[in-house]
């Protein structure tokens, strides 16, 4: 993103993953999101890991857009400008991005929906 290290805010407050393991961020930085005109400032975790994401947004920026969202639907509806926009998610273009992520795990021979297991080092 080319962005400058001084945008980069110290954190000392550890990740904790769904299997209760904890990893610490490298920093946070608050960026503007911008969806259909609309911007939110939002702070993110800097991480030091490989990950099929590129970037989480969760409730701080839910909670900015008033925004609701539907699992089912794979959408995320939001008012702005006296309308109601919607974002809809692109199931190929999303799993393209998981495939090519699971190819950097050179030691799995995970394809498609399967569940990814790395055995931490001993």
């Amino acid at each position: 993103m080319k962005l400058s290290g001084d945008l980069i805010i110290p954190e000392d407050n550890p990740i904790i993953g769904f299997d209760g393991t904890t990893s610490q961020a490298v920093g946070r930085i608050s960026l503007p999101v911008a969806t259909a005109q609309k911007v939110a400032s939002i702070d993110f975790m800097l991480m030091n890991c490989k990950s099929t994401y590129n970037a989480i947004l969760g409730r701080d920026w839910l909670h900015q857009m008033q925004a609701v969202a539907s699992t089912f639907h794979q959408a995320v509806k939001f008012p702005h400008d006296g309308r109601i926009c919607k974002i809809q998610s692109n199931q190929r273009a999303s799993h393209d991005c998981h495939e090519a992520v699971l190819s950097d795990y050179k030691e799995s021979e995970v394809k498609g929906n399967m569940i990814l297991h790395v055995a931490k080092p001993k």
